[in-house]
């Protein structure tokens, strides 16, 4: 358990760190939830980008504690994601 946390940190700081790369890792992450979570994927286009998508994919969120949408997946917690992106797309979130 203590591991796979390390791992997600280092994760969450080399996103942080490097824009390019999150955008890019955002990107491939985007098309792969468009095959495996139909629910995410639609949700994500109220970004109106796969650019702005992968974004917020990759940053971390006010809504969600300051977490990376992305870990959060790869976490199997993507009942938070879609909440908030369920919040973002009626106007509820801030």
């Amino acid at each position: 358990m203590m591991a796979k946390h390390g791992l997600m940190q280092q994760l969450s700081r080399r996103f942080r760190e490097n824009e390019a790369e999150r955008v890019s890792i955002g990107l491939a992450a985007h098309e792969h939830l468009r095959g495996n979570n139909e629910q995410i994927a639609m949700l994500l286009t109220i970004f109106r980008s796969k650019q702005n998508a992968a974004r917020w994919l990759t940053s971390p969120v006010d809504a969600l504690g300051g977490e990376v949408p992305l870990v959060l997946i790869a976490e199997g917690k993507e009942d938070l994601v879609v909440d908030v992106l369920l919040q973002i797309r009626t106007g509820m979130c801030v």
